[in-house]
Parts: C-alpha cells; sequence; structure tokens
C-alpha cells in the first residue's frame, strides 16, 4: 500500500512540500489586448500567435475572471490619469511662479 501524509491545507503541490505564499502578488502585467474567447484560425493549438497572451487553446478564463481583470485593468487606468492630472496641474503651478504670480494668484487661478 501506498504512504499516507499529513499536509497542510495550503500545500501548493511541490515537492518537498512547499507552502503557498501567504499573499498573491498583484497583477503587473497589461492587460490591454486579452481576449476572452479567442479563435484558434490556423489551427496550431495555440490562441493569440505571437502575442503576450499566447496560449494553449482551452486555457481561456471565464466571464467572472475577465470581469475581474477588466476591473482591475480598470482601476490602474483611473489611478494613472490620476496622477498625470496632479503631475499636470503640479507643472502649471510651477509655470505660474515662474512667470512671477503671486500664490493667492495661482490660487484664484488653479481653483485650490
Amino acid at each position: 500500500m501506498g504512504t499516507y501524509m499529513n499536509m497542510p491545507d495550503h500545500y501548493a503541490g511541490v515537492f518537498p512540500f512547499v507552502e503557498a505564499p501567504e499573499e498573491v502578488p498583484p497583477i503587473q502585467e497589461n492587460l490591454e489586448g486579452y481576449k476572452v474567447a479567442p479563435v484558434d484560425a490556423d489551427n496550431d493549438g495555440y490562441i493569440q500567435d505571437g502575442t503576450d497572451f499566447e496560449r494553449p487553446e482551452g486555457t481561456e478564463i471565464d466571464e467572472r475572471e475577465a470581469m475581474a481583470i477588466q476591473s482591475e485593468a480598470d482601476r490602474v487606468a483611473d489611478e494613472e490619469a490620476a496622477q498625470a492630472k496632479a503631475g499636470a496641474k503640479a507643472s502649471g503651478v510651477a509655470k505660474l511662479a515662474e512667470l512671477g504670480l503671486t500664490a493667492e494668484e495661482i490660487s484664484a487661478i488653479t481653483g485650490a
């Protein structure tokens, strides 16, 4: 008979019983261009050939996972837009100060 071993619930499936990390790091990839249900047009068994998302046919994510990916992509885009807006405002304030405007004048112009 085989040997029975007690393993923790968070066992990651790697010998010799490496445990899974406590937290999974956030996705840092650019998700633009990922297709949820692409077609294998050349019948080579791979979909999205030549892209960062090339993978064997049949490994598509489900709709729930796609929604989570899109939500994360939207959040990242919103965050980047907010940072760009803040940077543009800071740059504009600096240029107004270079022109010799007072803090009160700059505040009146920027609405801050």
